[in-house]
């Protein structure tokens, strides 16, 4: 029973490596990811606060997502033309 059980951990080990290795290149290739994630979550905090009755703090919270999506767009057309230029594309 404790092979098997040390085995599994040692597995989920290896597997959460390649998951973060992933991850990684997936953030290095996608820089404007986090915000433009950070927009989707702010515009449905923004909805259960104007679901709530809270149309001042809905306001205020949909306008922090809507900057958070404009750097988000802007980070990944940086990104976009940075790739562009690694892999020798002519602009």
């Amino acid at each position: 029973m404790e092979e098997s059980l040390i085995t599994i951990v040692m597995k989920s080990q290896e597997y959460f490596k390649q998951i973060r290795g992933k991850a990684s290149r997936f953030g290095m290739d996608n820089c404007g990811f986090p915000f433009i994630g950070g927009f989707i979550v702010l515009l449905f905090v923004a909805a259960i606060f104007l679901a709530g009755g809270w149309a001042s703090v809905a306001e205020a919270t949909a306008d922090a997502a809507y900057f958070a999506l404009v750097i988000g767009v802007v980070l990944q057309l940086v990104c976009f033309g940075r790739n562009r230029l690694k892999n020798g594309v002519a602009p």
